[in-house]
């Protein structure tokens, strides 16, 4: 296992100070959630940027939008995200519905779209990213509908 470094992005009072981890290896970067409003994911993105380190996945750990908002403004397109297939089904299952609820709120700061997770690994499944071995356990509903961390 390779020698890593966790850097804490903790989001303004208006994204309700959630927090998201960079875990930096020496072969890049794995996102931990990736915060709730627009503004924020794109200063989580420069943070990211300023580590000149390729993203080499992202993983999330429970389907509230505070964790997953983010993603398409942070995760580009050819970057694993991963997340159980419980988060990632209450994820595609209600993000829609979070988005018709708290945009006329928070207005153009509340993204416009969203990011399922692809990569769905199973309860107890180990993934080996950039050098790290981390392993996802599904505890099931907890603070949400589905709830899951991650150890490395």
């Amino acid at each position: 296992m390779t020698d890593i470094r966790v850097h804490t992005y903790s989001a303004a009072e208006t994204g309700i100070f959630v927090n998201s981890y960079l875990i930096e290896t020496a072969e890049g970067v794995v996102l931990v959630d990736a915060s709730l409003l627009v503004s924020d994911a794109k200063a989580l993105a420069a943070r990211l940027a300023a580590l000149h380190k390729p993203l080499l996945a992202a993983l999330v750990t429970h389907p509230h939008p505070d964790h997953f908002n983010g993603l398409p403004y942070v995760v580009p397109d050819d970057v694993p995200v991963f997340a159980t297939g419980p988060v990632a089904k209450v994820i595609l299952e209600s993000a829609v519905a979070k988005r018709e609820q708290w945009q006329p709120m928070y207005g153009d700061k509340w993204p416009d779209r969203f990011r399922v997770p692809d990569q769905l690994p199973a309860s107890g499944d180990a993934m080996e990213i950039g050098g790290v071995r981390l392993t996802v356990t599904d505890i099931g509903p907890a603070e949400s509908h589905a709830d899951s961390y991650i150890v490395a």
